[in-house]
């Protein structure tokens, strides 16, 4: 190991690191940053051994519907901060990896995942005091793949801020079962190891899957993929509700996709129910917005776009408040245009530029354009300059497609917002 400078190599990685993540917090002085987070690891044995990709997360960015500790799923998941040094360092790691037999080789990578945890743990003492940092900011190790995933994860922090910060993996064990289906199947074994890498052939199974993902719904490393899958198989006995409702009412961030699978499955009143509590406010806005977003493309079954939920919630004024709801966005039929349209109508600007966003991005649409593409182009006088940005971006998407209405994007190169001035500049690049 004295072949290669492991304490040269930590602290440039400390400095880059540090320096991105210091640019996107001082780039937001408004939001509260919690975390930032290596993910994304690679390795191959005897192998390359890759730099990890580097997220960091907000708050705010949580109000909009990105995962809590779900890197790939954060609003900045991957954060430029390699030079050409670094990959110098990496590049003499990898030799130095493999220049013995394969023992060598997983000896040196252990190295490599301790030097990630000291500097984590470096860059939290560093960056936690800085203005745009939560009280509990923390920079972490994720690393979903590997074994020992969850004592890298703890090893980044003080004991009391991992039970703090995940306390559902903590009291696991004293969480009441949330269903009741007997012992496992010995044939389930397999699946119940990581329900995600067999998702397709379980949805495939259908109703026979509902016994395995109920008792799944027990496992709290398995609970959220399962969770998941019952809605996607939109089969809403009352065995699958219960479980998904005793789920959702813990409020817990990471039983977020049991709210989903209830939206998914109609069960909006019982959703509407636990808006009224502080406690599981949050969970329902995840519950409704997951209907817009990308995972609901995964349903066995098509499911129509429909604003009537979306509506209720603004309309019920139910808090946290939904930003952003376009991020993301899912992709519709040409069934649904229809929906769209009256979307755009919507006296939510939100619900306005999903529209927009679905019509444009979604690709089976594109021979409809003479259906939708006059309402978007009435869009461009709206009163929110949000909703006039979104929906240019959404006209540039469409390409030339959109060239007859050259005249009345021209009218935004004067618009108020230069923002919008701009956005109408670069759409006119047909």
């Amino acid at each position: 190991m004295a072949r290669f400078k492991w304490k040269a190599y930590e602290d440039l990685l400390t400095k880059l690191a540090l320096e991105a993540i210091g640019e996107v917090l001082d780039d937001h002085p408004d939001e509260s940053f919690y975390a930032a987070s290596f993910h994304g690891f690679y390795a191959e044995e005897e192998g390359q051994i890759a730099v990890p990709l580097l997220g960091v997360n907000s708050h705010e960015a949580i109000d909009e519907g990105y995962s809590t500790w779900g890197p790939p799923d954060w609003y900045w998941d991957d954060v430029p901060f390699e030079d050409d040094e670094l990959d110098e360092l990496q590049a003499a790691m990898q030799e130095e990896a493999c220049r013995a037999d394969v023992d060598h080789w997983h000896k040196t990578h252990a190295r490599f995942m301790e030097a990630m945890v000291k500097v984590s743990k470096s860059l939290t003492s560093k960056l936690k005091n800085k203005k745009q940092a939560s009280k509990d900011f923390v920079v972490v190790v994720l690393d979903e793949e590997s074994e020992d995933a969850d004592e890298l994860l703890r090893r980044c922090m003080s004991k009391a801020k991992y039970k703090k910060l995940f306390p559902s993996e903590n009291d696991s064990e004293n969480d009441p079962p949330l269903t009741d289906v007997g012992p496992a199947k010995p044939g389930w074994r397999p699946y119940l190891a990581e329900l995600r890498a067999h998702e397709d052939e379980i949805l495939q199974m259908g109703k026979t899957a509902l016994p395995m993902l109920l008792y799944a719904m027990n496992l709290p490393s398995q609970r959220s993929d399962a969770a998941g899958m019952l809605g996607q198989l939109q089969i809403a006995v009352p065995a699958v509700i219960e479980a998904l409702r005793k789920s959702a009412a813990t409020g817990k961030d990471s039983h977020y996709r049991s709210a989903v699978s209830l939206a998914i499955l109609g069960d909006f009143d019982f959703l509407f129910e636990l808006s009224e509590n502080s406690k599981t406010r949050e969970i329902v806005k995840s519950g409704i917005a997951g209907l817009y977003y990308y995972r609901v493309n995964d349903c066995v079954s098509y499911l129509p776009l429909d604003y009537r939920p979306i509506e209720r919630y603004f309309d019920n004024k139910c808090k946290p408040a939904i930003k952003d709801l376009w991020a993301g966005s899912r992709s519709i039929e040409p069934r649904d245009i229809e929906e769209a349209l009256r979307g755009l109508e919507s006296r939510h600007a939100e619900i306005r530029i999903h529209a927009a966003e679905v019509l444009s991005k979604s690709k089976a649409l594109r021979r409809h354009s003479k259906k939708f593409l006059p309402a978007l182009v009435e869009q461009l006088s709206d009163r929110s300059w949000e909703v006039r940005l979104r929906t240019l971006f959404a006209i540039s998407d469409l390409g030339k497609l959109a060239k007859p209405y050259a005249k009345e994007i021209r009218k935004l190169k004067k618009d108020v917002k230069g923002s919008v001035r701009n956005a109408a500049a670069l759409c006119l690049r047909f």
